[in-house]
């Protein structure tokens, strides 16, 4: 599915349907914490007792990382580095509330390069985008949502292994799952306590 507008994937209903895993490779997180369906979909698929785990990617201190301000900058074009601060603070506080309240059901990563697109998986469903140099943000973008073996995609990521048998679909899906891996084994976990 092609879909223009991130608004018309229902993240919100999704993620409150996941039973196993929510990967957010797509900061920062403010317009998450501000849309209620989504806030109340992360904090629904949490709360249920064996339920989905988050695993959330942060952007690095973009002063300490050019490429994090560089990224920023096609995230958000008419931003200033005081809204971008301001922003990424926001983003952390609203993951760090998420971490607080649900503990090892959160991991938070800082990214450990520049993303090559914005991802979303849940359970077995891709979600993506992509990053352009335009006024028209992001999430106006188009969006695509796909149906994949997440879980054995991730596992052949960790393993060095490419699913070889596999259909061009599932091929072509494995390419999200690996650098989403990859950000997974070289990132750096982050401690809610830590400041942001």
């Amino acid at each position: 599915m092609i879909a223009a507008g991130v608004d018309s994937l229902e993240l919100g209903r999704t993620f409150s349907q996941a039973r196993r895993r929510i990967l957010l490779y797509a900061p920062p997180y403010g317009n998450f914490a501000a849309n209620a369906e989504i806030a109340r979909g992360l904090e629904s698929a949490l709360a249920r007792p064996g339920g989905a785990r988050l695993s959330a990617f942060l952007l690095p201190d973009p002063g300490h990382c050019h490429w994090a301000g560089e990224l920023f900058g096609l995230l958000r074009p008419q931003a200033g580095p005081n809204d971008m601060m301001g922003e990424l603070r926001a983003s952390r506080r609203y993951l760090d509330g998420l971490k607080d309240t649900f503990g090892e059901r959160v991991d938070l990563v800082e990214m450990p390069f520049r993303p090559s697109l914005p991802a979303v998986l849940v359970d077995d469903r891709m979600f993506f985008g992509h990053f352009a140099r335009s006024r028209v943000l992001a999430p106006e973008g188009f969006w695509c949502a796909v149906d994949a073996p997440v879980e054995t995609l991730l596992a052949c990521a960790r393993a060095g292994r490419v699913p070889e048998e596999a259909d061009r679909e599932t091929r072509a899906a494995f390419r999200i799952a690996a650098e989403c891996a990859l950000a997974l084994e070289q990132g750096r976990r982050l401690d809610s306590s830590a400041p942001a």
